[in-house]
């Protein structure tokens, strides 16, 4: 009996060492600092997707009718099952989704979609188009009317 209390202080000495180590024994600069997580990419903050730039901006066109029409597209050169684009969509100047469209999972190259708005409303207000990545996260652009 005491054989087998022994190596059970032992296995959970051994586990709580390992953790420790890992966990809490990491000096200061190993550490991550939540602040600086980025939570969307830009072209001038590309952060460790550097590489990722070309494919991954959102670009915009609109025709101007009686209602403005938007055309929010990525051309994602690589894509793959694993590697898509999950949405795309534009946000207003507080982050709200104005309009999003999701994707399927699948190998497309070209990701669009048609967003029908009055852009009047938005006059002199700075809107972002975005397009969320499966394996790159979130990529916006900065668009003012």
């Amino acid at each position: 009996m005491r054989i087998k209390i022994k190596i059970l202080k032992t296995v959970l000495f051994s586990l709580f060492a390992v953790f420790y180590m890992t966990a809490c024994g990491k000096p200061e600069s190993e550490k991550v600092n939540m602040n600086e997580i980025q939570k969307e990419y830009t072209r001038e903050k590309p952060g460790k997707w550097e590489k990722q730039v070309a494919d991954h901006i959102p670009r915009i066109e609109i025709l101007k009718t009686e209602i403005d029409n938007i055309l929010v597209y990525v051309i994602l050169k690589d894509a793959s099952d694993t590697h898509y684009i999950e949405k795309i969509g534009i946000l207003d100047d507080k982050n709200n989704i104005l309009h999003e469209k999701s994707f399927p999972r699948g190998r497309q190259n070209s990701y669009n979609t048609w967003f029908t708005m009055n852009l009047t409303e938005y006059k002199d207000k700075e809107l972002k188009i975005f397009a969320k990545c499966s394996q790159h996260d979130l990529w916006t652009k900065k668009w003012q009317f």
